[in-house]
């Protein structure tokens, strides 16, 4: 048991030493005192009974092209924004989670849930929403969520304005964008 402690010890120096070095390339960009630039992705499937209540159309922003009766369903949730440099956890952040039904010909129906975040709202005023839309396109082909959110940073008077968009398509495929 005490040697495969070590182990793992010495592993996880390994790897935080790698993690820190090694950053995918515009993961994360060092700023001083308002933080670094982040940005995360998780995605899955939806199934069953979850699937025919999107269907339905509950949540916050829905778009439905055409009932769901055998569609596959996804989401995908994109976060933006800075993480402190020294704790790394997140000082500000946007987030948008696309959630669509899909049939491999048109998407059926979609959702979307976003939230704009701030540790110290005394450092970082929240200024409100900038872009919040739910498209798509003629042919129900793709969908697409922007989220765009402004927060000021007292440290340095800089506005900053993190977004977080997501496509899903009809397919099941996605794609997604971020920046500041």
């Amino acid at each position: 048991m005490r040697k495969f402690a070590a182990v793992a010890v010495t592993s996880g120096a390994i790897v935080a030493g790698v993690a820190g070095t090694a950053l995918p390339a515009g993961a994360a960009t060092p700023t001083g005192g308002s933080g670094v630039e982040a940005t995360t992705v998780t995605h899955g499937t939806i199934t069953g009974a979850a699937a025919q209540k999107l269907a339905r159309g509950s949540g916050q922003m829905t778009l439905a092209a055409a009932p769901v009766h055998a569609a596959s369903c996804r989401w995908v949730e994109r976060t933006q924004g800075r993480k402190s440099s020294r704790h790394g956890r997140w000082l500000i952040y946007v987030k948008t989670r696309l959630t669509w039904c899909y049939d491999g010909l048109h998407v059926n129906s979609a959702r979307v849930n976003r939230s704009a975040y701030t540790y110290n709202k005394r450092v970082w005023r929240m200024r409100g929403w900038t872009q919040h839309s739910l498209t798509h396109d003629s042919t129900w082909a793709t969908v697409l969520a922007k989220s765009q959110y402004k927060f000021y940073y007292t440290g340095n008077g800089r506005n900053y304005r993190p977004y977080a968009d997501v496509m899903g398509a009809f397919n099941g495929s996605y794609r997604v964008w971020a920046g500041s």
